[in-house]
């Protein structure tokens, strides 16, 4: 057995059993991966359904979050590499194969595939594409991944149960550390699940943006990002000043989009409003929620 793909699922039936289909087709021959789907306490019925699926090694573990489940899955792995699939996404026929490939060099640590949304039905969900493709179709030196060799992930004790958001990137960045590789492979396409209403991407946004802090007090605050949101923000108020220094804020934000400019190559002109509207209330949203979540951690 060479991988042991391993899938934390909490309170997500719809969508679970199609991620463990798409890894049960895999063209890698089975008797060289596992299965491994560790229910983090779900109670809407997940767990009942899992105990009737074959071909999978599931284990429950009480509701702590999906570090904890992985990390529990990272100790009943078998293989060499293990691989920490999202519950709910699903993977090309040639996903494991494509990527175990790279583990015959040594100094490799890690590989990621090409992530694709979906359910791309939803304007917003397009939008979300559009921000994939510009970063994904470029050349991209990955900071993460999601397939490991097992002994450096089990050598570093896997995830940091202390961190929601940024626990993938903690982890890319730690195996880099001990002088690893990581590698991105385009062909190894996963297709995930994305928020598809402008609510639902709000909501997204605002809980990344609180829970970063957390993820740079262990590795470090960027200070002069965090002073100039500080000073555009500070502007909006300030308006009952002077009215011109709104201005302020207006000129980051169009700075902020004009980083991204090259996410109008992948979408529709008919869509360009959209996919402004997405870029700028996003930007708002995760800049705010992300200053209070400092606020909170510092304070």
């Amino acid at each position: 057995m060479e991988i042991s793909a391993i899938v934390p699922v909490y309170n997500d039936k719809e969508f679970i059993f199609r991620c463990i289909n798409s890894l049960k087709q895999q063209s890698l021959p089975k008797k060289y991966f596992e299965i491994i789907v560790v229910d983090d306490g779900s109670i809407d019925g997940t767990l009942e359904l899992l105990e009737k699926v074959k071909g999978i090694r599931l284990f429950t573990v009480n509701h702590e979050g999906r570090s904890i489940a992985r990390n529990y899955g990272l100790k009943k792995a078998k293989s060499p590499v293990v691989f920490f699939a999202e519950s709910d996404a699903i993977y090309s026929r040639n996903f494991l194969k494509d990527c175990l490939k790279y583990f015959k060099d040594p100094e490799v640590g890690g590989v990621i595939g090409k992530l694709e949304a979906l359910n791309l039905g939803s304007v917003w969900v397009q939008c979300r594409a559009a921000e994939l493709n510009a970063r994904f179709e470029k050349k991209y030196t990955p900071f993460t991944a999601w397939m490991y060799r097992t002994s450096i992930v089990k050598q570093l004790k896997g995830f940091d149960s202390k961190l929601d958001v940024g626990e993938d990137v903690d982890l890319g960045q730690r195996v880099l550390k001990k002088g690893f590789k990581l590698i991105y492979e385009r062909k190894a396409v996963w297709k995930h699940f994305e928020p598809d209403t402008i609510k639902k991407v709000w909501k997204r946004f605002w809980f990344r943006g609180i829970e970063m802090p957390k993820y740079y007090r262990k590795n470090g605050f960027p200070w002069l990002v965090l002073f100039l949101d500080f000073i555009a923000f500070a502007s909006i108020p300030a308006c009952f000043i002077n009215p011109f220094l709104p201005l302020v804020f207006v000129a980051f934000a169009i700075i902020q989009v004009l980083m991204r400019l090259d996410y109008f190559n992948f979408i529709k002109k008919k869509l360009w409003l959209h996919l402004l509207v997405y870029l700028f209330t996003t930007m708002i949203v995760s800049k705010t929620a992300r200053l209070y979540g400092l606020f909170r951690v510092v304070f």
